[in-house]
């Protein structure tokens, strides 16, 4: 409920959306574009719109006012996001051609939240992209501005203004500051077009001279123009055969400005900017110095070598920067400083290609960019002052292709001041793309408020768009003043309404002002409600309103709306739930009375009060029942299990009989509201005796009993032994002594019956045998029992008597299961197990011979469980592991024994082989590589073979005994060793102490310039590929000695041969030497001949003029020009001549000076080009 607003802007917007200005980069809601048409067979696609968006998510559509059959596109870009159309299967009906034709193809771009926009050209020889300005693109004057340095390398590729209207009935006029196709220079011309139809223009010839700079075209309506420059050659910049597409959307002058800055890009030479005035006498200084005065639709060239310069003129100016990277050129018109800029760009970077940012900021602010969130990739350690601002703007040029990420949104943001960004996105031969992404636009306020309907009492809260280290002074009516972005006026009453003005200043820069009108209507009274009474739980009630009005808005306490649109309510079932504070506001004509609150009472239905836990007592006791609960407005009825009734609180029954047992009911009323009835059960106990089940006899031996009753109640039991009864009744006669038990049982019934039953516990004889183990071959053994007079058997057929001789021979080795059995009337079974244990074998296997140096060996017995020892004490360990290495070189004793009364004992002898002698000498022991390494060792009889081995991380080789000589190729350091096996089969290795080292020859490899030499070079220019001051580098042709040093320069005249061999030996400090030769053949190279002069007056003598061209051209292209750079003759053939005409024969050339260029290719396509004049004279 906040404020009813009706807007407008002062600013000069007719029939377009006003965004907030100075924000957030080139951001619009609409955008006019008329795309260039841009030559086929150079690369025209594909074709693409670009879209950015900041905090807020946006639906984009793109259509053609004019073209109702182009299928209109709609976009959904989520916020912080980026997305591409691409247009090309819809070419022909965009880019704008025919030229001089009024044609349907302007593109009309609108969306729901503010984008950024761009057309981009993607082919990857003509790339470039057009930054869309929005309303800063629209205007009614322009002077549009080219650059005349450089000229269009195709015929078919001119400098191009394409126009498009934004209203039906525009009147366009047109006048060109130099030839165009169908137009001459200086006369006025004037078209008419209805909103998004184009008309192309294009300038009559290609040369740089002719570019239509500052042609100056006005209109009867807001309309936008397109530049641009197509195939523009690159032949100022190395290698000089570069042609690419330039081009922007050009400003107003409404928009242009006094203050520009220009950063240098990446191209191999000096960039050009041009400033083109728009008034006349306009003064132009660079970094402070004036340079030069110009009129309305003059342009002033500079030439910009520096890394940046600032530049000031007296009257607004338009500036068109030309760079590009390597030798591809691009374009981006320069955005004025002065009350501009940004305080967030997006962008999206189009290739993988280089990629710059050249930054423009106040001082002091360099140090407050934020890139996607990361502080760290942008600095203030990256910026520099601009010469001619007094420190007061500082710019970076940034390459930053290692952290822009390609095809995503990228987002620049400082936090303390608007800025400009330009981008350069190109290769050395793919093309440059370069534009300028930040707002032209002078900063201008934009208000707004949360509601648009306010009411007397009301709270209004108006806005204004921030802007950084703005002041916002607001005014209004009766007097009003306030100040801030965010303001609150209240409660309004209605003398408040009226207009409200915000205007301000951004540092020194005014802010354009912004209007609102605030309407306020008068507050209703509160309502009068119609009287409710009590409710009971489930009653029927409704609201009445006693007030009338438009509309009646009920709400319950939490300020739930429960209804509205009528006067009256109603409801059903009421719930102690709906019990409550209720509110009743009005609305009259569209405003809100203050509410008016009353209360609604509901009684809940609640149960009787009653204990419904059953109750049991024992026949002829008195009952007595009565409410668990006091009410103090409550009234009571009891309903008896016969159907009688009570009135009373409290119901007694002094001797309770048979027929008193039942459900008895409690019912009554709450408040005047009736109670839920509530039961209790009552039954009676008899007083009859429990009858107990007992056995009469158990022996203690016996699983637990369970003792059972008739009883229809639980009870506890009791017994005259200690802990044998369970208190379920469960019996163990284990935990009782032998003899009689008294147990007792008690019922838990309201009659409390008690009976005693006798349990007799019988004793059992204690049975237990125990194990036995004896020997194989013991014989018989008498076992006695800890009871006598039982029976034996065993598991053994006939190894066991009844009276317990146990005969191991004749049961066997094994184990026997012994049972002994004592009968009566509680009997008893014991258990046991007779072992014959068989005798042991102590025999083990171990090798006899082993070398010093084999491996732990393990002795394998015939049967587990003996103990190891051995003549060499330590040698052999506990799980018989014999170690050569711990027993030393000699004869040795192994013995295992098994212990125990069936244990035996056996012994081994082992011999340990000494290891043979390996030690060796080698020579040399350093040297250069290659290098013949010889091996020897001392005479030993017993050794019958080795090998020689040599080894450098892991390089190597491993010889034969006998090739104790050999050749190690390569350099490096290198482990040698000697390994040696003897008549025992023992082997030994031993490792020379120092390693031998061999050094690398140093390299001799070197280049040559020109590396294709031809007849016509005069000097062969040499040097050492890796050049070493310690090295020494002589050269030589055949015998001929050339000279020492890592340099060379060659007179080819001097060598006096077209074909020759070219050496160089490179020798390093310690000797080491290696020689590289490489033959050179001249040949006629990439070259061509042309005369200076001829004369074709048909006389038989010099009457044409031709170029004559080595054989290693295989492509050619001539173009001769008059004076005013005019074509006259062209050519692809080397053998062609030119006679003096102009275009092949429409009339002869006069007498005078021409200049001729040519460009020419071989096989390898490298490329020259030559340029000269040709003196005609007939």
């Amino acid at each position: 409920m906040t404020a009813r607003l009706f807007r407008t802007f002062f600013s000069f917007c007719v029939a377009l959306t006003c965004g907030v200005q100075g924000a957030m980069g080139q951001l619009d809601t609409e955008f006019w574009f008329a795309a260039p048409e841009v030559w086929a067979n150079h690369g025209d696609q594909p074709i693409l719109l670009r879209f950015s968006t900041l905090a807020d998510a946006a639906e984009v559509t793109v259509d053609q006012p004019a073209n109702p059959t182009f299928p209109a596109q709609t976009l959904n870009i989520p916020a912080n996001g980026t997305q591409t159309l691409d247009l090309t299967p819809w070419i022909d009906d965009i880019e704008n051609t025919p030229f001089n034709t009024v044609l349907s193809q302007g593109l009309h771009i609108t969306s729901d939240a503010p984008v950024t926009a761009y057309y981009e050209i993607n082919h990857n020889l003509n790339p470039d992209i057009f930054a869309l300005k929005g309303a800063s693109a629209l205007g009614i004057e322009f002077y549009v501005p080219f650059q005349n340095y450089l000229d269009n390398y195709y015929t078919q590729s001119k400098a191009a203004m394409d126009l498009v209207a934004t209203e039906d009935n525009t009147e366009i006029t047109v006048v060109p500051t130099a030839a165009l196709v169908g137009y001459p220079a200086g006369v006025p011309f004037t078209i008419t077009l209805d909103a998004g139809e184009t008309y192309a223009l294009r300038a009559a010839n290609a040369q740089a001279e002719n570019h239509p700079a500052g042609t100056y075209i006005t209109s009867t309506a807001p309309i936008a123009i397109t530049m641009s420059d197509d195939s523009v050659l690159g032949s100022a910049y190395p290698p000089g055969n570069c042609q690419d597409i330039l081009g922007d959307q050009a400003i107003p002058v409404s928009i242009a400005g006094t203050e520009y800055i220009a950063v240098k890009g990446n191209l191999n030479g000096p960039d050009k900017v041009f400033i083109l005035g728009t008034e006349d006498n306009t003064s132009i200084s660079i970094n402070g110095t004036n340079v030069w005065t110009v009129d309305a639709g003059e342009t002033y060239a500079h030439t910009l070598s520096a890394p940046a310069a600032f530049y000031e003129t007296s009257a607004p100016v338009v500036a068109l920067h030309m760079t590009g990277f390597g030798c591809e050129v691009g374009g981006a018109i320069l955005p004025p400083i002065t009350c501009t800029g940004s305080d967030e760009v997006a962008f999206v970077r189009s290739s993988n290609d280089f990629i710059g940012m050249k930054i423009i900021v106040p001082a002091g602010a360099e140090g407050d960019f934020t890139f996607n969130g990361n502080a760290g990739n942008i600095n203030a350690v990256n910026f520099s002052d601009v010469p001619g601002t007094g420190g007061e703007w500082m710019y970076a040029n940034i390459t930053a292709s290692g952290f822009v990420p390609t095809g995503g949104a990228s987002r620049l943001v400082n936090g303390t001041a608007k800025f400009h960004l330009g981008i350069i996105n190109g290769g050395a031969s793919s093309g440059t793309r370069y534009g300028y992404f930040s707002d032209f636009s002078n900063y201008q306020h934009s208000t707004f408020t949360s509601d648009n309907e306010l009411c007397a009492g009301e709270t209004a809260d108006l806005f204004a768009s921030p802007i950084l280290e703005a002041s916002y002074e607001w005014v209004g009516p009766n007097g009003f003043e306030a100040e801030g972005d965010e303001i609150t006026i209240g409660p309004l009453t209605v003398d408040d309404a009226g207009l409200y003005v915000v205007s301000g200043m951004a540092g020194e820069c005014e802010i354009l002002p912004d209007t609102l009108e605030l309407f306020i209507a008068p507050q209703p009274p509160a309502p009068e409600v119609a009287p409710i009474d009590a409710l009971c739980e489930g009653d029927d009630w409704s609201f009445t309103s006693l007030t009338a009005a438009d509309n009646w808005i009920w709400e319950n306490a939490a300020g739930d709306l429960i209804f509205e649109g009528d006067s009256t309510a109603s409801y059903s079932d009421a719930d102690p739930s709906d019990a409550g504070e209720y509110t009743l506001i009005i609305e009259a004509e569209s405003c809100f009375s203050e509410p008016t609150t009353f209360e609604l009472v509901v009684t809940e239905t609640i149960q009787a009060p009653l204990d419904p836990e059953p109750i049991e007592i024992c026949e002829g006791n008195s009952l007595t029942l009565e409410p668990n609960a006091s009410l103090p407005d409550a009234t009571w009825e009891w309903t008896l299990p016969g159907g009688d009734a009570f009135a009373g609180e409290t119901l007694l029954i002094a001797t309770t009989v048979a027929e008193d047992a039942g459900t008895y009911t409690l019912n009554g009323t709450n408040s005047g509201c009736p109670m839920v009835p509530s039961e209790v059960e009552v039954s009676l106990s008899s007083p009859e005796p429990v009858e107990v089940t007992a056995p009469e006899f158990v022996c203690n031996d016996a699983a637990a009993v369970l003792l059972s009753t008739d009883d229809l109640y639980s009870g506890d039991w009791t017994a005259t032994c200690a802990d044998c009864l369970s208190a379920n009744g469960h019996l163990t006669p284990a935990d009782a002594s032998p003899g009689i038990v008294s147990v007792t049982y008690s019922s838990d019934n309201p009659c409390a019956q008690t009976t005693t039953v006798e349990v007799e516990i019988g004793s059992v004889p204690d049975a237990a045998i125990d194990d036995q183990s004896f020997c194989e071959g013991t014989g018989e053994v008498v076992m006695v029992p800890v009871t006598n007079g039982g029976n034996w058997t065993a598991a053994c057929a006939n190894c066991c008597t009844s009276d317990g001789v146990f005969d191991t021979q004749s049961a066997g080795t094994g184990a026997w299961e012994l049972t002994y059995t004592i009968d009566g009337t509680c009997p008893a079974t014991g258990t046991a197990t007779f072992t014959v244990t068989p005798n042991t074998s102590s025999a083990f296997a171990l090798i006899p011979e082993y070398c010093l140096d084999h491996d732990p060996a393990v002795a394998v017995p015939e049967e587990a469980g003996g103990n190891w020892t051995a003549s060499c004490t330590t040698c052999i360990s506990s799980a018989g592991q014999f170690s050569p290495q711990s027993a030393g070189a000699g004869v040795h004793t192994i013995s295992y024994t098994i212990p125990g009364a069936c244990g035996t004992s056996t012994d081994a002898t082992v011999t340990v082989h000494g290891l043979p002698e390996a030690e060796f000498t080698f020579s040399p022991t350093e040297g250069c590589a290659p290098a013949v390494v010889a091996c020897n060792a001392p005479a030993n009889p017993s050794i019958v073979d080795c090998q020689w081995t040599f080894n450098a991380n892991g390089v190597g080789a491993s010889m034969a005994c006998d090739d104790n000589t050999f050749v190690i190729e390569n350099p490096g350091c290198y482990l040698m060793s000697h390994t040696v096996l003897d008549n025992n089969g023992c082997t030994n290795t031993a490792t020379a102490a120092e390693l031998l080292c061999l050094s690398a020859p140093p390299s001799s490899a070197f280049s040559l310039t020109p590396a294709q030499a031809s007849i016509f070079d005069t000097h062969i220019e040499a040097w050492a590929s890796d050049s070493i001051t310690t090295n020494t580098y002589v050269w030589n042709i055949g015998d001929l000695s050339m000279g020492e040093g890592a340099y060379q320069s060659f007179s080819i005249p001097e060598i006096g041969l077209d074909v020759f061999q070219l050496c160089m030996e490179a020798t390093d400090s310690v000797g080491c030497s290696s020689l590289t030769c490489a033959m050179i053949d001249l040949t006629e190279g990439l070259n061509a001949f042309a005369p200076n002069a001829f004369t074709p007056d048909n006389d038989g003598h010099n009457d044409a003029w031709r170029m004559y061209t080595s054989g290693a051209v295989t492509r050619f292209e001539l173009r001769i020009y008059d004076r005013w750079g005019d074509l006259v003759f062209a050519s692809e053939d080397p053998e062609a001549y030119w006679v003096g005409d102009v275009q092949g024969g429409d009339h002869f050339a006069p007498d005078g000076v021409y200049h001729y260029e040519a460009v020419l290719r071989d096989d390898t396509y490298s490329i020259k080009t030559l340029q000269g004049h040709i003196l005609l004279i007939r």
